[in-house]
């Protein structure tokens, strides 16, 4: 079985008259493509899930987060049983920089409230609530096909901001 161990980091803000947003990127290729989710990506050899987080950021948006809170961590397994994925989830209320384009995808902030779920993989869909509450969590889930979500065993702990 194939395992590869990945980042997924959700910026987050709140604007005076819109409320609280996330930065969403609709992937461009790769098996995700066409499906919007945090940015992120695979770490490198000897590369920890947080020094990767803070790179694929600034790699796909241009933007350096700060106070970089670890939401969790998710095993997902294909029903196939020929893939493992480990998911370090992160988020960030503090980035600057100016925001860039790139070739993994269209970035867009979405108002909470308004999220593509039927266009988001299972992970993103279990995970991104617990996220925009500042909840963590750690968890496994079984997919089909790498889109529909079988079933999933989710450890929820409590709210730690906002």
């Amino acid at each position: 079985m194939e395992v590869f161990r990945q980042t997924c980091v959700y910026l987050l803000r709140t604007r005076e008259n819109v409320g609280q947003e996330v930065l969403l990127q609709l992937k461009s290729k790769g098996e995700n493509k066409n499906y919007w989710g945090g940015v992120g990506g695979h770490l490198k050899d000897k590369e920890l899930p947080f020094t990767c987080a803070i790179r694929e950021t600034r790699e796909e948006t241009g933007l350096e987060m700060h106070n970089v809170m670890h939401n969790g961590k998710l095993i997902v397994n294909n029903s196939q049983m020929t893939r493992m994925y480990h998911i370090d989830f992160f988020s960030s209320w503090i980035h600057i920089g100016f925001m860039k384009g790139n070739d993994e995808g269209q970035l867009h902030w979405f108002k909470t409230h308004e999220l593509p779920y039927s266009m988001m993989l299972p992970a993103n869909r279990v995970v991104i609530n617990h996220i925009l509450e500042g909840a963590t969590f750690g968890g496994v889930i079984m997919v089909a096909d790498g889109q529909k979500l079988e079933n999933y065993t989710l450890n929820v702990e409590g709210i730690l901001r906002r």
